[in-house]
């Protein structure tokens, strides 16, 4: 059923522009026997974890040669998303929640808990695979103030029906190369995956990492935690995605 789900929605997955329904290809069903059969007679691979220590590590080195790819990274690992997703943002889909803008005082936050160095933001899905499984949804998120600065400067350069980041494609090849400098088995999705374990082991429900992930199953989202992990009660999720987050600012030069 997992396949041929990704067959229909292929255009999702790749560059190929039409999808395959079985029930329309009948030569596909044999070539799916036959795929399935080798993936239960192989060694799966598991998409590899990076450390919060090593993504900081990552986005030192990088956030003044390559600023653009260094803010990319952050929000995907901010919001969990799929390169997927944040390549299809608009710079209308993002916005600073009132009061929290680049200028905003502590006071004027959402919650004290968030503090001076964490800046909620949102974020609407529109578009990507996320979307086209659960319809438009929006993640609440908070990001370190020195990345807020660096994505106000880049919408107040853009048009609202712009792009969010232009040149994806470059943003991708970059981050796979940051990515080999600090873990030799990391791909993008690494760190969407990573920033869900990471998440977790701060103490957010299943219900809050869903909210941000856009999983529609429970099961989904098990794959990406692997076993052992216990969320904890249902609780404000923004407030403890900042706290949780807290860990990536960096000092201040």
């Amino acid at each position: 059923m997992l396949i041929q789900s990704a067959l229909i929605n292929l255009p999702l997955y790749s560059n190929q522009e039409c999808d395959i329904d079985l029930k329309t290809y009948p030569r596909w069903v044999e070539t799916v026997k036959f795929s399935k059969w080798m993936q239960q007679r192989s060694d799966s691979k598991e998409t590899a974890v990076i450390r919060v220590s090593q993504f900081q590590d990552l986005h030192r080195k990088i956030r003044h040669t390559m600023p653009l790819t260094a803010l990319y990274l952050r929000l995907m690992w901010c919001a969990a998303a799929r390169a997927g997703d944040l390549d299809k943002l608009k710079i209308r889909d993002v916005w600073f929640q009132t009061g929290a803008t680049r200028d905003a005082q502590t006071t004027t936050l959402l919650s004290p808990q968030l503090g001076s160095d964490m800046i909620p933001i949102s974020v609407t899905m529109k578009r990507g695979k996320g979307a086209y499984f659960r319809g438009t949804y929006i993640i609440h998120k908070a990001i370190p103030r020195e990345d807020a600065d660096q994505l106000h400067q880049l919408m107040t350069h853009r048009r609202t029906n712009q792009l969010l980041f232009p040149k994806t494609k470059d943003r991708r090849e970059e981050a796979l190369w940051a990515l080999k400098q600090v873990e030799e088995r990391a791909i993008v999705p690494s760190i969407r995956k990573s920033a869900l374990c990471f998440l977790a082991e701060q103490g957010l429900t299943e219900g809050e990492l869903m909210a941000i992930s856009g999983h529609t199953r429970l099961e989904t989202l098990h794959r990406y935690l692997g076993v052992g992990r216990q969320p904890r009660g249902d609780v404000g999720l923004q407030e403890h995605a900042a706290v949780a987050l807290r860990r990536l600012r960096r000092p201040l030069n």
